[in-house]
């Protein structure tokens, strides 16, 4: 019965291991194949100051630095996304949210990243958004009637992602489905062995005691006595047990009488046993008169 239940319980954790291990498989390939690719470039922006005065350098840094988290977020806004997704023949909503920026710690250099659904595709974008965010700040920070306060450049421009290279449906499947079940069986022992009670039936695990409270004997009700038979004498009662009072505890006496007790007996064990003193024997009582006293004579007796 125990071997039945093992085989039976690994059955169950082999089924459903298969099934989801299939259905994991299945949705790997479809969210791996579908995921998009990614194309990024990078802008370097610095700012225009004039020869003639000292510190207009030192101001054009302090602007542009001041600026650089506006320039990110124009970089997903309507303003770059809408001439870019003309170029590309996308919707602009669209190219605007697969748009991020980033500003690089202590630089004035944003990282554009454009995401599309094929190699080609993202680095078409990425392309056309670089492109459209250079001329959209250009076009922002410059004047009528003078020069742009900042310059752009591209330092990187936008490539064109390495193509994944995926196994086909049925070996997602297949591998999932062999995986997962082995997975499974590793863990089911492993509790198993940590935890037997809880999984092993029969010797294992131990039986559940019900406790059944003891019924009294019922009380035999003697026959009546026959008619003209006296009833039957009850037995007398059992005497009482006298109970013995408590010992008094030993006084200091009796612990010292005790401990010299104990060493006559080692003394004894030690030296060996006392010898006896010699017994004479008992005078023996004669027979004979006794001679008469000299101080009563002469004394008359008394007449019986």
């Amino acid at each position: 019965m125990k071997w039945l239940w093992a085989v039976r319980w690994r059955r169950w954790v082999i089924v459903v291991g298969f099934v989801v291990g299939a259905a994991g498989g299945w949705y790997g390939y479809h969210h791996e194949i579908t995921a998009p690719y990614t194309s990024s470039s990078q802008v370097l922006i610095n700012g225009r100051f004039s020869d003639n005065q000292v510190d207009s350098a030192y101001t054009a840094d302090q602007y542009v630095d001041q600026r650089m988290s506006t320039y990110a977020e124009i970089a997903s806004s309507e303003q770059v996304a809408g001439p870019a997704a003309k170029v590309v023949g996308v919707d602009a909503g669209t190219l605007g949210g697969d748009t991020t920026a980033t500003v690089q710690t202590d630089t004035t250099v944003i990282t554009l990243a454009v995401t599309g659904t094929s190699p080609q595709a993202a680095y078409a974008n990425a392309t056309a958004v670089t492109n459209s965010f250079v001329t959209a700040i250009t076009a922002l920070e410059t004047t009528p009637g003078s020069e742009p306060r900042v310059a752009l450049s591209v330092i990187t421009d936008p490539g064109v992602p390495p193509a994944r290279v995926l196994p086909v449906l049925p070996v997602w499947i297949i591998g999932g489905a062999l995986l997962v079940p082995i997975l499974a069986l590793l863990i089911a022992e492993l509790v198993r062995w940590l935890y037997p009670r809880w999984t092993t039936p029969g010797e294992d695990r131990p039986a559940r005691r019900t406790v059944v409270p003891a019924r009294p004997e019922p009380i035999k009700a003697e026959p009546p006595p026959a008619s003209g038979q006296p009833p039957k004498p009850m037995p007398p009662p059992a005497p009482a047990r006298p109970v013995r009072p408590p010992a008094a505890p030993p006084t200091t006496q009796s612990a010292e009488n005790g401990t010299r007790k104990v060493e006559r007996e080692d003394e004894t064990a030690r030296l060996g046993p006392v010898p006896e003193p010699p017994r004479w024997p008992a005078p023996t009582q004669s027979t004979q008169p006794a001679p008469p006293n000299p101080s009563t004579r002469g004394t008359a007796r008394p007449s019986r």
